[in-house]
């Protein structure tokens, strides 16, 4: 099942969403504290995995580096 928001993508070199088709998203807002306090915790933990992952990334693909050098 394709999802809604490709579903509406046009373009030929890379999809993209229309301004019409954009705004006809809602975006639900939380009403109280303790919400945003648990979405803005939330993102804040994707945000540092998002971090930590990339640094893993780099560790890994400098490490592949070094040993391809090592072996030619």
């Amino acid at each position: 099942m394709i999802p809604m928001e490709e579903d509406r993508m046009t373009g030929t070199s890379y999809p993209a969403i229309t301004p019409t088709d954009l705004s006809e998203f809602q975006v639900l807002c939380p009403t109280d504290i303790k919400t945003e306090d648990e979405i803005a915790k939330q993102l804040d933990f994707f945000d540092k995995s998002t971090l930590a992952n990339r640094a893993k990334i780099n560790k890994s693909q400098t490490l592949q580096k070094s040993l391809i050098n090592q072996i030619f």
